[in-house]
């Protein structure tokens, strides 16, 4: 009874760390696309490539990925 609870809380510990550290490399993405996102602000021109990348990454950020604004004109 004792070596399978010791093992549980062992495998308990070690599923939290990877999962935490995993949420960590998650976030981290999260905040580099929010930063090359807020780029336009910036009064640099950007060669076109760059700015269609850019166009597509804010809609990826928004979480703009499905077009709402027909679904919301019929409904409402």
């Amino acid at each position: 009874m004792g070596s399978s609870s010791q093992t549980a809380a062992v495998a308990s510990v070690a599923s939290n760390f990877l999962l935490s550290s995993c949420m960590a490399q998650i976030w981290g993405m999260i905040n580099g696309i929010q930063l090359l996102v807020h780029l336009p602000i910036l009064a640099v021109d950007f060669p076109i490539f760059s700015q269609i990348f850019i166009d597509q990454l804010i809609t990826i950020a928004t979480f703009d990925l499905i077009d709402t604004d027909s679904m919301f004109d019929s409904t409402f």
